[in-house]
């Protein structure tokens, strides 16, 4: 959030922002603490803000969130594309929410419905690129600030991250993967995902995917599919 508020308002990607809703990622449990300060950083910019906490975590523990003073208003369990969308529009319209896949409210939490998973992953546009400063995040890996280690050789800085699919039918026993993504196996067209590397490499440069899938390989025609795909690139 910048770290800089001012009137209410907070300073998001380096301009001053009079939010309604803020969304919170929580990727990992070893993150909650952040997600909570940051919860509460924002209420203390204006307590009026609904906060809104999802991920993987949210997924599996959303009664976490619900602390005396976390400052977080919703979680929303399970996939959130389409419940955070339809989450924003009830808010607008000031009408129920309870009915939402995967939504909880902190003033009736037992009320939730099951969680959403979504079949038809080639129904969601691509990622909103354009909302994020693309540049900034190139110098970060540039300066090996990204966080992750890096294989480097010239260009790798000019990096994204693609999930491709979602689901894992296995059962291991130190996974915890089906918790927040299910069983069902559900993927991206190899269509799709060129589609989507071709928009990286247009639109930013891009040199090096970093595939963030569970089980990229588990369709292995569709994997080759998208290989030769990126041979063809190279």
């Amino acid at each position: 959030m910048g770290g800089r508020t001012e009137g209410g308002k907070v300073a998001l990607g380096g301009e001053m922002e009079n939010p309604n809703i803020i969304g919170i990622t929580n990727q990992y449990s070893a993150q909650l603490d952040n997600a909570l300060s940051l919860a509460r950083l924002a209420k203390e910019v204006n307590n009026d803000i609904v906060v809104v906490a999802g991920g993987p975590h949210a997924s599996i523990i959303p009664q976490s969130f619900f602390t005396r003073k976390s400052g977080v208003d919703i979680v929303i369990k399970g996939e959130g594309e389409q419940s955070m969308l339809e989450l924003v529009l009830r808010l607008k319209s000031k009408t129920e929410i309870k009915d939402i896949p995967g939504v909880m409210d902190r003033q009736d939490p037992d009320s939730a419905k099951n969680p959403n998973l979504i079949l038809d992953l080639d129904q969601l546009p691509l990622p909103a690129y354009h909302l994020v400063d693309m540049e900034k995040y190139f110098d970060l890996a540039q300066r090996n600030l990204d966080g992750r280690p890096v294989f480097w050789y010239p260009g790798v800085e000019r990096s994204a991250s693609v999930i491709t699919s979602r689901g894992c039918p296995y059962g291991c026993v130190f996974c915890s993967v089906y918790l927040h993504m299910g069983r069902k196996f559900r993927k991206h067209s190899a269509e799709y995902v060129i589609r989507h590397i071709d928009f990286l490499i247009q639109n930013y440069g891009i040199r090096h995917i970093h595939f963030e899938d569970d089980n990229l390989i588990l369709d292995k025609k569709r994997f080759n599919t998208i290989l030769e795909a990126i041979s063809e690139k190279v």
